[in-house]
């Protein structure tokens, strides 16, 4: 790896020699950034990550445009043992026509709000009578229960939990100046979502009873709140974490300075790419700017280091700046390609949010690279001065002195590596092989997982009202199957009856569907009480009531669904029972010749879709690694080399992948993003010892001295970045929503994990894999001869 190999190190060369000129441009641009970040608009609409090409998307938004989703409402549980007492069943009633009055509401459905069975002359009272009594409430609530559209769906069979579905009008915002897109409509959101509640308490008064008010656009302004929280904390907490590393092991704030400057560049440039390019943030694409910001931490301690080091060892500050773009430069493009090729392999997910995310952080990759290799040589030349007197901090210590307690502890543990490989190498590299295979089973034993409640934290309210609905009502999810009738065909007959009860015991047949609504559920709630129970009679009844079915079918257009309820189900549990469902509708499907059917929906949609995409990003690994491997390969002309990436990088992704296994967590789509970027991440450490062991051999060493100086030069600095790094993105754990605090803890435990790999099993293998290559080579020689 020498200068003429690599070429893009040349531009520290340049910003050294033109250091006020690369200033002034770099804070230009910084400042231009940071404006951009009063643009950013959010995307808290966690479905996008489904929304691809597929003909199963564009079915599910051709029923969504057809029979309306519930985007606009607001789900209101109220529970409790005193529920349904006679003076709360009043005030409950009453609850209904305040609501319905409310300015900001379009609509409300509840027990409240149903009309009684029709009588024979198809006339229909109110559900819950004007006059309640002790005498004949347990009456009443049992007939509300029997009503098709209330029990199991409105009003709890143990009688302790009710819902409202409360409609929306759109809210009207005002943006205020500097403030994201997004955030307007959010506020806008929770304000209401605040005065419906305080209504609903006013109303009741009733401390026994829990309020909770949920639902998809509760959901999206609760996602943009923590999104908001995440930006902050992260930048806070990073910056932060950041220089206090670096305080303790640089000692000066000049060298605190270099390292950190360009970290914060690096995140700033990232937000404002955000916004000046109108890229949405979305959850994903969230943590992109702390991600970038800790891997330009790491090549900057590199480099500092390097600096540093060379100070100490009398160098004057240009030549310590020349020599370490010299000889650090180079490993810092590697590292930056080896990265950069797993953001890369993101964009072969197939789905566009996972593809966004990786040309966001391909991008990022590569500008932290460019600040960092030319704003650290510009500002070394500006703040340090041309000769430094500095005790030894990354060098032996002088005689008679001794290294802070920090430096005592990596140089007790770079001797400690030194020891493992030079008196155990074979066994460590035996233990390392028989580790990758045996973890590597564990990780394959993941299954794919995804819940949309899984992206709220469980303390959340919108979270613990779904969660009562879903165990004490039919759930707030459909299996939707969307019938599209030949346009000829008389869709007022019996035989259409016949298909829609045949469709709705399949789903009533189907695992985790609690409840099923059709047009002949609706048929059967009309024509309840009435002498006539023709289609005719039916049909009459919808023409006079034309809302009543609405959500069922689109005559017009000869279009119609049958609906089943069904609790948020893991995909992995849901899949094998939908892939039932799909055959048997199939079969009914080929018998009834004059409609076509479809099984849609976002649960069935989520379902098949994290399934793809899971496998579609295992593929990404896999190309994250062999392209991660053949570059180190490559560039050190040597499949050695390649080997060792390979060998110390997979056991880190086994680990994970066991830590999966062990506590149940199965492949969430966060997870393998984390195992790509991890992967890019975690090379890294390999290509700066294999590239440093490079040098010690071409400077005449054999293979165990060079090993020793290699550990003695690098093994400290590669502690230090993986505690920046580790630290960094640890602090993502800190995001209140679950799949972030996964992604956060999963790359962390795989950069520490790869520190291990790299200082405690990659010099074992180098020592074993290089003295074979040596022997061989040895006696090829002694035959030649």
């Amino acid at each position: 790896m020498n200068k003429k190999r690599f070429r893009l190190e040349s531009i520290g060369y340049f910003s050294h020699k033109y250091s006020k000129i690369t200033l002034i441009l770099i804070a230009l641009i910084t400042v231009f950034m940071w404006f951009g970040q009063y643009r950013i608009v959010f995307n808290s609409n966690v479905t996008d990550l489904f929304k691809d090409d597929s003909p199963q998307y564009h079915l599910f938004e051709k029923v969504n445009d057809l029979f309306s989703g519930n985007d606009d409402e607001f789900l209101l549980t109220i529970s409790g043992k005193n529920l349904l007492s006679v003076e709360n069943v009043s005030k409950l009633n009453d609850l209904q026509l305040e609501l319905e009055f409310n300015d900001d509401v379009e609509a409300v459905l509840s027990p409240f709000s149903m009309r009684d069975f029709p009588d024979e002359n198809g006339k229909m009272g109110p559900l819950f009578p004007a006059e309640i009594t002790t005498d004949n409430i347990d009456q009443v609530l049992t007939h509300a229960q029997s009503h098709p559209l209330v029990g199991g769906k409105l009003l709890s069979a143990d009688r302790e939990l009710i819902l409202y579905v409360i409609t929306t009008k759109p809210q009207q915002v005002e943006l205020k100046q500097g403030e994201g897109k997004g955030l307007a409509e959010r506020d806008a959101q929770l304000d209401l979502r605040t005065r419906l509640l305080d209504l609903a308490k006013t109303q009741i008064a009733d401390s026994s009873l829990a309020f909770e008010m949920s639902g998809l656009s509760i959901f999206k302004a609760e996602i943009i709140g923590y999104m908001l929280y995440d930006q902050l904390s992260f930048t806070i907490f990073g910056v932060l974490f950041g220089f206090i590393i670096s305080w303790i092991y640089f000692r000066r704030m000049k060298f605190v300075a270099l390292a950190g400057l360009p970290t914060v560049v690096a995140m700033i440039t990232m937000r404002g790419m955000f916004g000046w390019f109108d890229i949405e943030m979305d959850v994903l694409s969230n943590i992109a700017p702390i991600l970038i910001m800790v891997i330009s931490f790491c090549d900057s301690v590199h480099l500092v280091y390097g600096i540093r080091r060379r100070l100490e060892q009398g160098y004057n500050r240009d030549d310590a700046i020349r020599l370490t773009v010299r000889h650090i430069g180079p490993a810092c493009v590697l590292t930056s390609l080896t990265t950069g090729i797993a953001m890369v392999s993101l964009l072969a997910a197939g789905h566009p949010i996972i593809s966004k995310f990786g040309f966001i952080c391909t991008f990022g990759t590569g500008f932290a690279f460019v600040i960092t290799l030319t704003l650290i040589p510009a500002l070394a030349k500006l703040i340090l001065p041309e000769k430094m007197q500095i005790s030894h901090l990354v060098t032996e210590a002088e005689p008679g002195a001794r290294h802070p307690l920090m430096h005592r502890i990596l140089d007790s543990y770079t001797e400690f590596c030194k020891k493992v490989f030079i008196k155990w190498p074979m066994r460590v590299s035996v233990m390392a092989v028989i580790l990758m295979a045996l973890l590597s089973y564990f990780y394959v034993q993941n299954e794919p997982r995804y819940r949309y409640v899984d992206n709220l934290p469980q303390h959340n309210e919108a979270f613990i009202g779904v969660s009562k609905i879903e165990q004490k009502l039919s759930g707030t999810n459909e299996i939707r199957i969307f019938i599209e009738f030949d346009q000829d065909y008389q869709l007022r007959s019996e035989t259409t009856f016949e298909l829609y009860r045949r469709i709705e015991a399949e789903l009533a047949a189907t695992s985790f569907v609690k409840d099923t609504f059709s047009m002949a559920t609706l048929r059967g709630y009309v024509q309840k009480n009435s002498v006539d129970k023709s289609v005719e009679q039916f049909f009459a009844f919808i023409d006079e009531n034309a809302d009543s079915a609405n959500g069922l079918l689109r005559e017009d257009n000869k279009q119609s669904l049958v609906i089943g309820l069904l609790p948020d189900t893991d995909a992995s549990a849901l899949l094998p029972e939908l892939r039932i469902l799909e055959q048997k509708i199939a079969a009914i499907d080929e018998e009834f010749a004059d409609a076509k059917l479809y099984v849609t929906g976002i649960l069935p949609l989520s379902a098949r879709a994290s399934y793809n995409m899971i496998d579609m990003l295992n593929y990404s690994l896999l190309f994250a690694i062999m392209g991660g491997v053949l570059i180190v390969a490559i560039s050190f002309r040597s499949v050695y080399a390649g080997i060792f990436a390979l060998i110390a990088n997979i056991i880190p992704i086994g680990l994970a992948g066991f830590y999966l296994y062990i506590f149940d967590e199965g492949l969430q789509f966060t997870s393998v993003v984390a195992f790509t970027i991890g992967f890019g991440i975690a090379v890294d450490n390999t290509i700066h010892v294999v590239h440093r062991y490079s040098r010690a051999i071409r400077d005449g060493l054999n293979i165990e001295d060079a090993l020793l100086k290699t550990m003695d030069s690098v093994t400290s600095v590669l502690v230090v970045t993986s505690l920046v790094l580790g630290g960094g993105i640890g602090i993502v754990m800190l995001s209140e929503m679950p799949l972030i605090k996964l992604y956060g803890a999963l790359l962390t435990m795989l950069v520490f994990a790869a520190l291990l790999t790299d200082t405690l099993l990659l010099p074992s293998a180098m020592r074993i894999f290089y003295n074979y290559k040596l022997k061989k080579n040895q006696k090829n020689n002694q035959q030649n001869d």
